[in-house]
């Protein structure tokens, strides 16, 4: 879901930068103090798969296009504070050596998928495993997230465009039926990965509702 340069205002794009920046850097102090060499590794490994994942672009309308964003996998691999950051890399790496975004969009970007996606995601696992335990949390956590984070994402981008002048059968009546299909593919993918990095212990279910 990048917007491609000149798909919204500039003075959108200059507030959507300030959010981000102030976001990131947030986040970026709080994870100084949780930050271990394992959840490194997790983030790192997490976002070359998104990375990759995100390469599967559909085009959609006027510079807009669809793909999966991975906000759920990253949340629930590295927590939200370093999957805020490593989406971030990802996207900003896209922009500045693929061509995929447009700079000054960047923080439009950065915005739908790292923050709103990451702190839905975030909160759809919180509500979710709090309530359910064991591997039924942890699955109905990560499909709840991947849904949830996907819409979100992609409604912030067609409030984005609408307020730059597409119209919203277009911004909304295009942009949030096409990514039905990309919520349900990467709700699936994630259950996947997801059963694998249990295998492995990369993520733990929770054993006790909170």
């Amino acid at each position: 879901m990048h917007l491609a340069s000149g798909t919204i205002d500039n003075y959108l794009c200059t507030a959507t930068t300030a959010v981000s920046t102030a976001t990131v850097i947030f986040a970026a102090t709080r994870v100084r103090s949780i930050v271990t060499r394992e959840r490194l590794l997790k983030a790192a490994a997490g976002a070359a798969i998104v990375l990759v994942a995100q390469m599967f672009d559909v085009p959609l309308f006027g510079g807009v296009v669809v793909h999966p964003i991975g906000a759920a996998f990253l949340t629930l691999l590295a927590g939200p504070e370093l999957a805020l950051l490593a989406m971030t890399a990802v996207i900003a790496s896209q922009a500045l050596f693929m061509n995929d975004g447009g700079l000054a969009e960047l923080g439009a970007n950065v915005l739908n998928m790292a923050v709103v996606g990451v702190f839905v995601a975030g909160f759809a696992l919180k509500f979710t495993r709090s309530r359910l335990t064991g591997f039924t949390g942890l699955l109905v956590g990560a499909a709840l997230a991947s849904v949830l984070s996907v819409f979100a994402a992609a409604a912030a981008m067609s409030i984005e465009l609408a307020l730059s002048g597409t119209p919203a059968l277009s911004a909304f009546g295009l942009t949030m039926p096409a990514h039905a299909g990309f919520a349900a593919w990467e709700t699936l993918t994630t259950l996947a990965i997801v059963l694998a990095a249990v295998r492995v212990r990369a993520i733990e279910p929770v054993t006790t509702a909170s």
